[in-house]
């Protein structure tokens, strides 16, 4: 005879109540956790081209797609586009955050001497 945790509870009506509170509770945290990390996670990314004084820029943007595989697809992007570029960056903030930091890294590179060119030719 098989004995597993639900059939032990599910013998006994009281017994599972306290099983499936705890389940409905974690799934209600899982889907609250899952939806504040998706709201907050804005990136933008920045890939410099040094030799020619250039940094290329996107546009901020919501996204739940890791920054490994943002970066790869910006680079790509640029290289499509037959663009030299450097390594890519693509920092993580929520929506404020990033647009601040993408303003301050917009002004020290024109300070700097770098031209910004806002490449739109992405859908991230």
């Amino acid at each position: 005879m098989r004995s597993s945790v639900a059939s032990r509870c599910f013998r006994h009506p009281a017994a599972a109540r306290p099983l499936l509170g705890t389940i409905a509770a974690a799934g209600a945290l899982v889907a609250f956790l899952a939806g504040s990390a998706r709201a907050d996670d804005w990136r933008y990314c920045l890939a410099p081209l040094r030799a020619d004084h250039k940094v290329y820029m996107s546009a901020a943007f919501p996204t739940v797609k890791s920054m490994e595989r943002l970066q790869d697809e910006f680079g790509n992007a640029l290289a499509r586009a037959g663009l030299r570029h450097g390594a890519v960056q693509c920092p993580r903030g929520d929506e404020q955050s990033i647009q601040i930091m993408r303003m301050q890294a917009t002004r020290f590179n024109r300070e700097s001497g770098n031209t910004v060119v806002e490449f739109d030719r992405w859908n991230p």
